[in-house]
């Protein structure tokens, strides 16, 4: 995590606006679904200011996870950011209603168990939307993992993104 560590202070700088445009697609597609009842989770938070319009925009409260200190340190909203990879999550098994991961799963050490591990914790009937950069080494796994584990409702194109929306059904 030594990268983001180091460039955590900056971060939002270089990338909000961008990642703020990704997140706003995503909630505008999760507006669109039947949300089950409960929290969101954000795999691969970053610094957290995402927590906030998720819960604010979904109404309902936002639990991010973030393995980079650096990155968690910046975070001065009212949501709970854990220290924590997407590979091993500590979280019971059909916890959240939804799970958000923003252009982050192909920086998961095992891509693939990160995207185990979301299925995992995301309650059967939820909904899981990833984005990944599209010219990323992940992605053909990434879109195998996501089509073995979810229905995949949809695949939105945004400029260096793919963002996917899936829902955990209770059959797969």
């Amino acid at each position: 995590m030594g990268y983001y560590d180091e460039f955590a202070p900056g971060y939002d700088e270089l990338h909000r606006a961008e990642q703020e445009r990704k997140l706003g697609r995503i909630i505008v597609l999760a507006q669109g679904q039947t949300l089950l009842e409960g929290a969101v989770l954000d795999v691969g938070c970053g610094t957290g200011f995402g927590l906030d319009l998720v819960a604010a925009a979904l109404r309902r409260p936002c639990t991010g996870i973030e393995p980079s200190t650096g990155m968690r340190k910046q975070y001065r909203g009212e949501q709970e950011i854990i220290q924590g990879r997407a590979e091993a999550l500590p979280f019971p098994g059909e916890t959240f209603a939804a799970g958000v991961s923003v252009t982050s799963v192909q920086n998961f050490a095992d891509p693939a168990q990160g995207l185990q591990e979301l299925w995992r914790v995301v309650k059967k009937g939820g909904f899981v939307f990833v984005s990944c950069l599209k010219q990323s080494n992940a992605l053909k796994t990434v879109v195998g993992v996501l089509g073995d584990l979810f229905t995949v409702l949809s695949v939105e194109e945004d400029r260096h993104d793919l963002i996917f929306v899936c829902k955990k059904e209770a059959f797969k």
